[in-house]
């Protein structure tokens, strides 16, 4: 009899082929403790239920995937905290992972002060004929993102541009709400100038009220609860919008100075970072004429001072901009906490440590079997069963998910329950009682099995736990032990068996 026509080694030969597919074609996938990156605690601002939570993550998932960080895992803790973990990704980049996750990802167009779109409309962003970088006229870098909306949100915008040929569409990303904001006069130029701002904080029901810093006694603060002002302005006037109830929301003397076109010789606010303007492109007449389109576009450019610096500007905001609107907004208001980061060197280290951990342990449960046993006939079965379940479970675990510190642990100690299993299977075929070879092994099987579901009863409650630590451990031992026992278990059962009944012991 062959052995590859015994279904357990047909099984165990299927498994080795498809853990190297995997491994070929994925790669194995390691967490910020061997690679280095950052993790992030995000909290939201109340406990929410189990929908809530998942559409936060999902839709924080949406954000990382499409702003291109690979191998992300984000996941719940608790019922008000999320964890994001970016590998590969130094303190360089916390900074521009922070932004994407605070933000609130409520995205809106407005015409004359009307709202002609909003985020809940958009059904596709961004794709290949949908987003580029290129070069502007007048130097520079620009970038543009189109997108799709659905049929009733393209009819909302085909009313409020009717008859408003070249005027502005105000593109924004969570526009402030209920809000003043504070300005010097030397930020801004002439009349039409300030005509042009106060034009683009114009909404409906919602107007942003302009209030000079030198005049902030005459501030109405009806129906407003947020203060937009500059890091950098007189704690006198900070003090005086918080004795007013504002909540305030300072920005950087960068974001609070608009930044203008002119068309026609008008200026027009393009680009105003401290209310989340993206960019103002002027309504074409087709749009204004009654026609209904499914497709538009933000425009916009990047900043630096050489064209590298420009370039790389457009394609952060592009890619920022495409995972924020693919994302959609968030149901609730969160805050991002202090950020961990691991270097990429400390990483190895850990990694390093880690596999010289694992060799020791299996050089420890190798000398144990040697001492034990003795016969190569009979150690060399254990060892092979042992390094493919470990190779089995490293596929799987790093390719399907992530191999973390936790998960790991929860490898190695998922082999060494195996080569337990192995030495109950191998004891019970000593064992020189008058029984068939079949009986001793099917006996052994039944304290095998027992065992996994006992063990696999004790870690499930784990995965519940919120500690990522915690889980990564649980899933990999849950998952070690499963492979053992539908796998590598029976294989060894029949391995042994066969050596019995061949050579005998």
């Amino acid at each position: 009899m062959k052995i590859l026509e015994q279904r357990e080694m047909v099984v165990l030969v299927g498994m080795i082929i498809l853990a190297t597919l995997l491994i070929a074609l994925h790669g194995v996938h390691l967490g910020i403790e061997f690679v280095g990156g950052v993790r992030i605690p995000v909290t939201l601002e109340k406990p929410v239920d189990q929908p809530t939570m998942d559409s936060v993550v999902n839709i924080l998932k949406t954000r990382i995937d499409k702003m291109g960080l690979q191998h992300s895992l984000v996941y719940a803790s608790g019922n008000e905290r999320v964890i994001v973990e970016i590998p590969n990704e130094g303190p360089g980049a916390v900074q521009t992972i922070k932004k994407l996750l605070a933000s609130e990802g409520k995205f809106e167009a407005i015409i004359d002060g009307k709202q002609a779109l909003n985020g809940a409309g958009i059904i596709s962003v961004g794709g290949a004929q949908s987003e580029r970088i290129y070069a502007l006229e007048k130097g520079g870098v620009g970038y543009s993102l189109g997108f799709a909306v659905d049929q009733a949100s393209s009819q909302m915008f085909s009313e409020a541009a009717r008859g408003k040929a070249q005027y502005p569409v105000f593109m924004f990303l969570d526009r402030p709400s209920k809000a003043i904001i504070v300005m010097h006069r030397s930020w801004v130029g002439n009349g039409a100038d300030v005509q042009a701002i106060k034009e683009a904080l114009k909404k409906e029901g919602d107007d942003i009220e302009l209030v000079w810093d030198d005049e902030i006694d005459k501030v109405n603060i009806t129906n407003k609860k947020i203060a937009i002002v500059a890091k950098e302005e007189n704690q006198s006037v900070k003090n005086k919008l918080g004795a007013f109830g504002l909540d305030l929301k300072e920005k950087t003397l960068e974001e609070m100075k608009p930044q203008f076109r002119v068309y026609e010789g008008i200026p027009h606010l393009n680009k105003w970072k401290a209310i989340g303007l993206l960019s103002a492109p002027s309504l074409s007449p087709s749009l204004a004429n009654g026609f209904v389109s499914q497709f538009y576009e933000v425009t916009g450019s990047g900043e630096g001072k050489t064209a590298a610096e420009q370039k790389k500007s457009a394609e952060e905001e592009l890619r920022m901009l495409k995972s924020l609107i693919s994302g959609g907004k968030m149901p609730v208001n969160t805050i991002v906490e202090s950020s961990y980061a691991v270097p990429p060197s400390l990483g190895k280290e850990f990694l390093n440590l880690s596999l010289i951990g694992a060799l020791f342990a299996a050089l420890a449960v190798i000398s144990i079997i040697f001492i034990r046993y003795k016969k190569a006939i009979i150690i060399l079965p254990i060892l092979f069963t042992l390094f493919v379940e470990f190779y089995i479970n490293i596929s799987i675990l790093g390719t399907i998910g992530t191999i973390d510190l936790g998960a790991m642990a929860g490898i190695i100690a998922a082999v060494g329950t195996g080569v337990d299993d192995q030495i109950i299977i191998t004891e019970e075929v000593l064992n020189k009682r008058e029984e068939r070879i079949k009986e001793k092994i099917s006996r052994a099987f039944y304290i095998v099995l027992t065992t996994a579901l006992a063990s696999i009863i004790t870690l499930v409650p784990l995965l519940l736990v919120g500690i990522v630590e915690v889980i990564g451990f649980a899933t990999a031992t849950i998952v070690g032990v499963l492979i053992g026992v539908l796998v590598t278990r029976p294989a060894y059962g029949f391995i042994i068996r066969k050596i019995f009944e061949r050579k005998g012991f």
